[in-house]
């Protein structure tokens, strides 16, 4: 023990390990986790899109989980879309001192990655 801290788990002689942490119930609880929040996404019909480009998106549809992968070139200039879910409605917060905007609603969107005036709201169409 330093500092008045215990240790998570502490060894004898023997090299046999007393008082660790037990990785069964830890990793039950994130299987768990995990499973509650994709049962969620399916039931809200979700749809996560990753704030980087190179994550799929995570779709909850169909009653079924998907991960998908979007792509695809402007339109108007021709450059790369950049996909995410866009703040459309902000609103203002009191704060300490002056107030300041916080995004209200988002939209999934795609945006030009050269022009941030062209972009386009996207939606599920099946």
């Amino acid at each position: 023990m330093l500092s008045g801290i215990p240790a998570l788990a502490s060894t004898d002689l023997s090299g046999s390990a007393r008082g660790g942490v037990a990785v069964i119930p830890v990793a039950a609880l994130a299987v768990a986790a995990t499973g509650f929040a994709a049962a969620r996404t399916i039931r809200m019909r979700r749809w996560i899109l990753p704030r980087w480009h190179l994550l799929p998106a995570i779709t909850g549809f169909d009653d079924r989980l998907h991960v998908e992968r979007y792509r695809g070139r402007c339109p108007q200039c021709g450059d790369a879309l950049k996909f995410f879910n866009k703040p459309t409605l902000w609103r203002e917060e009191p704060g300490e001192g002056a107030p300041h905007t916080v995004a209200a609603e988002r939209q999934p969107a795609a945006e030009c990655r050269r022009e941030v005036s062209h972009w386009w709201e996207i939606g599920r169409t099946a």
